[in-house]
């Protein structure tokens, strides 16, 4: 059965303190403010929702330290866990938790694992001491096979990748593909939360607006540079109402 784990967990959650305690009370957490992954959650949508993902985030690696194995979201009888038990688990909001399980896993903070026995073991590989001898001088594989399915697995796109593939194939001017990326997410968050609706609604009712949107004198004008489709989303033209959407010449005489 599929579950949530968190990337890297020894690496950045375990000290040689915590690796000596079998059940942890409290759990180191990096204090880096300038990551990547840091500065997408906090800006997943707008300064509120942002601090809202980041604490269900911080709440889920303390339930993380609580699992068995460490690092992994598996409660009692190894059923994963998803943003509704995490939310009665830690009082916090489900809807804090959804929108941080899909920014975490878009980010690479945490990962989905099909085969338990199998990431079980892993983790107990993670928690092993190094070897306090090792080769110096290691031999290298003359032949090295690639891990095709590791290569599988970083390749296959995200439910976040293909809303935006949806949304982008029906964009007017596809400039600035990174940038209305970011912008599309940071949308999507914020009809999510003004229409009390799921990611994937809040979703499809960009992509639909955009193309409409794009359809319109407004999307192409002949006088002007026509709008890029982060400056599009950061500007919530998507809530404008469809006949303001003229040609822009038209607008300026009346």
């Amino acid at each position: 059965m599929p579950f949530f784990r968190i990337v890297d967990w020894q690496k950045h959650y375990e000290n040689n303190r915590t690796r000596d305690v079998k059940i942890l009370n409290w759990v180191p957490i990096p204090n880096k403010l300038d990551g990547d992954g840091y500065t997408e959650i906090v800006e997943s949508g707008g300064s509120l929702d942002g601090a809202a993902i980041y604490g269900a985030w911080v709440a889920c690696v303390l339930v993380a330290s609580r699992c068995e194995p460490r690092g992994s979201l598996l409660r009692s009888q190894n059923r994963p866990h998803d943003a509704r038990t995490l939310a009665r688990i830690t009082r916090l909001p489900a809807a804090a938790f959804d929108a941080m399980l899909e920014a975490a896993q878009r980010v690479g903070w945490i990962e989905t694992c099909d085969d338990l026995a199998g990431d079980c073991a892993a983790a107990a590989d993670d928690c092993a001491l190094p070897n306090p001898n090792p080769n110096p001088n290691p031999i290298p594989n003359p032949n090295p096979i690639p891990n095709q399915e590791t290569e599988t697995e970083r390749t296959e796109p995200t439910p976040a990748d293909l809303r935006f593939a949806r949304f982008w194939s029906c964009v007017h001017r596809k400039s600035g593909k990174t940038a209305a990326r970011r912008a599309f997410d940071r949308a999507v968050s914020r009809v999510r939360l003004d229409r009390a609706c799921s990611i994937v609604e809040a979703a499809g009712y960009i992509s639909e607006r955009m193309t409409a949107f794009a359809l319109t004198p407004a999307a192409n004008p002949t006088d002007i540079t026509p709008i890029h489709p982060s400056t599009w989303l950061n500007g919530g033209r998507y809530d404008d109402d469809p006949t303001t959407w003229a040609d822009r010449r038209q607008q300026e005489v009346f």
